[in-house]
């Protein structure tokens, strides 16, 4: 990206010769589409799909190409293809805000704010949750994972947990030695 907004005039003197070095302002307005859609696209791959956000994911970026229609004629009716360039840039914009907006709205964002995510992802998975909870003394409401959320309401975790993904939250299935517990 950088490399294509810095050398855009050589690109395009390259692949289209001197006479067409109009393009590179093109160029170099397109390519800053690429910083939003490259943020927006595994986010919502990896991020709201799994917490079951796809609908409302391709909501977004329906309301961001419909409203990027008339935009796009109107700028590149005014400007040629300067104004389309533009207007990609504001649709790959518009699905970032969307997605972005999706994450806080749903409570995604509170699941990165803890500091350790190697040990955190160990503990969504099941491994060390106990260790993990009993090295910070928590017993919590609410215990934020990466991927998700268990809710512990006043139990002191036992000796041995698993996290079980189910959608947005997790299920944490709890072995005492009567049996097995849900929380």
């Amino acid at each position: 990206m950088v490399f294509a907004f810095c050398f855009a005039d050589l690109i395009v003197r390259i692949l289209l010769g001197p006479e067409f070095l109009e393009p590179a302002n093109v160029l170099r307005i397109a390519v800053c589409g690429f910083i939003f859609g490259n943020v927006s696209y595994p986010a919502g791959l990896q991020i709201l799909i799994p917490h079951r956000l796809a609908r409302q994911r391709m909501y977004m970026m329906r309301i961001a190409g419909l409203i990027n229609l008339p935009v796009c004629g109107l700028l590149a009716w005014q400007f040629g293809a300067i104004g389309a360039a533009c207007s990609l840039v504001l649709a790959e914009y518009l699905v970032f805000c969307g997605i972005v907006w999706l994450m806080v709205k749903n409570g995604i964002f509170a699941a990165y704010r803890v500091r350790n995510h190697a040990a955190l992802l160990d503990a969504s998975r099941g491994k060390n949750l106990i260790k993990w909870c009993e090295q910070r003394s928590v017993q919590p409401d609410e215990i934020h994972f990466l991927f998700g959320q268990i809710k512990a309401e006043g139990v002191t975790l036992p000796v041995t947990a698993q996290a079980i993904p189910r959608g947005r939250f997790f299920i944490l299935h709890t072995y005492w030695q009567q049996g097995c517990a849900r929380v």
